[in-house]
């Protein structure tokens, strides 16, 4: 009777994890661009595969290019004062997702997962933050 229900909850347990992975969604349709603006923020957490460079300037504003299905999943929130640029389902990393960020200044990076972040600006920070998780 133990072994029966040590099998039985593994059995459970492993259609729970199987039934919860997603495939990773693959860039279809046009290429397109959006535009968001945000609220002053000073720190920037990039959680999906994208291609980010940043511009020092007066504004907050993100220009995100990628495939048109690609940018309805792009999530972009300024939560206190974080900016986290996420999605709402897996992005596969093999799609091209560019994305332009304009900001009057950050001292706090924090890469997660795959991507790519450079700066065509010069960052200036008392103590800048730098941190790659992934």
């Amino acid at each position: 009777m133990k072994r029966v229900l040590i099998f039985t909850g593994f059995m459970i347990s492993l259609l729970l994890i199987v039934s919860s992975c997603q495939p990773c969604i693959e860039g279809r349709g046009e290429i397109s661009k959006e535009t968001i603006e945000f609220k002053k923020f000073h720190k920037l957490d990039l959680r999906i595969p994208a291609n980010l460079t940043i511009k020092i300037g007066n504004d907050h504003v993100a220009t995100i290019t990628s495939n048109e299905n690609i940018l309805k999943n792009i999530r972009a929130k300024v939560k206190g004062s974080t900016l986290v640029l996420g999605s709402k389902n897996c992005i596969s990393s093999s799609d091209e997702l560019e994305i332009e960020l304009i900001v009057s200044e950050l001292d706090e990076i924090t890469l997660n997962g795959s991507g790519n972040i450079k700066s065509i600006s010069q960052l200036k920070a008392d103590n800048m933050e730098l941190k790659v998780n992934g």
